[in-house]
């Protein structure tokens, strides 16, 4: 009894840093759109899910456009180590329990606060812009495309930041596009594209490098992936160009 007690009693504090990462961010982007709480319904497949599949068409076309500018930091600056963080390490919240569950919070955790904010960013922009607040909407351009660009940008020597600084730079420009032009107010396309540009790759790169032993916890999560995307996109786009044609 007294084993289980310590264990229950060590895992509070592990329930509590959980719920404070899931609510946070769940919260804010309810309030910046209220529409997000129906957003696998499907009424909102239905609605959103033809947008969000062209949409995660070109974010997939966009993280495989920058393997050229990392081939090419590589090449010019051959002591150039790619800084690669996570926003928030979670590793061992229930790690020693279910192993590889601190990988798969890690992903979800830093998935849905980066969604949060960019419903966040798209809806407030867009608002400043439709009331004709430009100082405001350039504050916040400005404040956004800073913490992109320095965020763990001085962590060695200037001269050796310097393609990690330029590699933020062309994401940042790439990101803005994606919201801009394909994610738009669509929260399917931002929780997907999202998933993809800033996720896929950090599975990846856990797939290439960790022990052979857990290996299969990173091609576990990319399968979750595509489930997921076909459940909720493919099979709505599906239906609704199965619709179109019939009409």
């Amino acid at each position: 009894l007294v084993f289980w007690l310590d264990n229950i009693g060590e895992k509070l504090n592990d329930l509590a840093q959980l719920g404070f990462y899931v609510i946070l961010p769940t919260a804010c982007a309810y309030l910046i759109n209220p529409s997000i709480i129906n957003v696998f319904s499907k009424q909102s497949q239905k609605l959103f899910s033809s947008d969000a599949f062209i949409s995660s068409l070109a974010t997939f076309g966009a993280m495989f456009l920058s393997r050229p500018i990392e081939y090419i930091l590589y090449t010019s600056f051959p002591h150039y180590i790619e800084w690669n963080f996570y926003l928030f390490d979670i590793q061992d919240v229930f790690a020693k329990s279910l192993p590889g569950y601190g990988f798969f919070l890690t992903i979800a955790i830093e998935t849905l606060m980066l969604f949060s904010f960019s419903i966040f960013f798209y809806h407030k922009y867009l608002n400043y812009s439709q009331e004709g607040k430009t100082l405001k909407r350039n504050l916040l351009l400005i404040i956004v495309s800073l913490f992109y660009l320095f965020n763990m940008a001085f962590l060695q020597s200037a001269v050796f930041m310097i393609p990690h600084f330029l590699y933020r730079l062309f994401g940042l420009i790439i990101f803005l596009g994606l919201i801009k032009y394909f994610w738009k107010g669509n929260p399917l396309s931002h929780l997907f594209g999202i998933l993809i540009y800033f996720q896929l790759d950090n599975i990846l790169r856990f797939i290439s490098f960790a022990d052979p032993s857990i290996k299969f916890h990173g091609w576990a999560l990319i399968v979750l992936m595509g489930i997921f995307f076909v459940a909720t996109v493919g099979i709505g786009a599906y239906k609704s160009r199965l619709s179109t044609n019939t009409a």
